[in-house]
């Protein structure tokens, strides 16, 4: 495609841009900073005209198309962004993930693969997912029915799954019933189950559990890999 606009005329450019994929004008907009300017142009007219989004004409924007392309509709009910990926409830209640795999196999799609769109969970296809949340290298998804997945790379514990499992690259069940909401921080997490109360699992070298461990101790023995009722 960039080869053919190369020898026409700006507004020509435009016109035919404007019925690009978002993957198409992601690479013209990195091929000259004219073709640049014109992509991101277009960029502007297919949010608004597609999606009814509002992009700014920045560098890097045709990214923002490339997500939203990636969605089964436009939109989301459920959204968390780590440092190098990205996890979403679609409105069909399908979990997403996109972004780097190869950092930690927290896309859970069974493979270190990087993913550039958000991409349906396969062995979460038939379940409906209510919240989710991500650290740097894993992720969580929870489901209408209470069911908590933990996914990723996590050494510190921060996977709920016990002490000697450390990557996973598909979702798997973490030991809690009737789960309503998760939260992830860099090395430890935490739910909301049944009837209000919180689990905590993770590292706990700062205390950061809420299981009496004293501040500053970095005591690694204190870390833990199954979900504790605080």
């Amino acid at each position: 495609m960039c080869s053919a606009l190369t020898g026409m005329n700006d507004n020509n450019n435009r016109h035919v841009l404007r019925f690009g994929s978002a993957r198409e004008l992601a690479i013209v907009e990195i091929s000259t900073p004219r073709m640049g300017r014109l992509a991101r142009a277009a960029v502007v007219e297919a949010a608004s005209d597609r999606f009814g989004i509002t992009v700014d004409p920045v560098l890097g924007c045709a990214r923002l198309l490339v997500v939203q392309e990636g969605l089964a509709k436009p939109g989301c009910v459920g959204l968390d962004i780590g440092s190098v990926h990205g996890l979403m409830v679609d409105c069909d209640g399908r979990a997403r993930s996109w972004g780097k795999g190869s950092k930690g196999r927290q896309l859970g799609h069974g493979s270190e693969d990087d993913v550039t769109v958000p991409q349906v969970i396969a062995s979460l296809r038939t379940e409906i997912a209510v919240c989710v949340a991500t650290s740097d290298y894993c992720s969580f998804v929870v489901t209408t029915t209470g069911t908590l997945y933990s996914f990723g790379t996590g050494y510190d514990g921060e996977l709920g799954l016990g002490p000697n499992t450390f990557n996973v690259d598909v979702p798997c069940r973490v030991a809690i019933d009737a789960v309503k909401s998760v939260s992830a921080g860099p090395l430890h997490t935490a739910a909301i189950a049944g009837e209000g109360e919180l689990w905590t699992w993770g590292m706990a070298d700062d205390g950061q559990l809420g299981h009496d461990v004293v501040d500053g101790q970095n005591d690694y023995s204190t870390d833990c890999s199954l979900p504790t009722k605080v």
